[in-house]
């Protein structure tokens, strides 16, 4: 009987945990698992783990677009694209709202052809003070922005390709 006797009292605590356990309500078990962002208000944890994901994503593509402006630049400065063919690709890698990061400098209209070449004149001439003498860079913005003033005297304005 010794036996059966501690089977019934474990069974008795094992009984009393799980109803306990069980009566837990699920919103407190979340509540356990909150934290509290910059302005006080509770968030979870998964919550907090899910725009971490977003964030680690569009820093990303943030990061893509970049790598892509860096290489357009350098073709156009080698001559393996017209400046009006990398306004159009900077113009198309800016079509999502939330790619554009330059809060001092509003995004170009989509119908804005000479802003997007003005743009990438002026993303050329800081990529190129990096690498480059000031001269150098002063020669190429110079010869953009010549080729630029071309166009516009020529057509009166910039369409770029889709």
């Amino acid at each position: 009987m010794g036996l059966a006797s501690r089977f019934l009292s474990l069974f008795s605590i094992l009984s009393a945990v799980l109803l306990t356990v069980a009566s837990l309500t699920a919103e407190w078990v979340f509540e356990a698992c909150m934290v509290t962002d910059a302005s006080g208000s509770r968030i979870s944890v998964f919550e907090a783990q899910r725009k971490g994901e977003r964030l680690t994503r569009e820093v990303h593509a943030a990061l893509d677009r970049v790598e892509t402006k860096g290489k357009i630049a350098d073709m156009v400065v080698s001559g393996e694209m017209s400046l009006i063919e990398g306004a159009a690709w900077f113009r198309s890698l800016s079509r999502e709202s939330h790619a554009w990061h330059a809060l001092v400098c509003p995004l170009p209209g989509p119908k804005d052809g000479e802003g997007w070449c003005r743009l990438v004149v002026d993303w050329i001439d800081t990529r190129l003070r990096f690498d480059r003498t000031a001269s150098q860079a002063d020669a190429v913005r110079h010869c953009l922005e010549s080729e630029l003033q071309a166009i516009l005297d020529r057509d009166g304005g910039i369409e770029l390709p889709d």
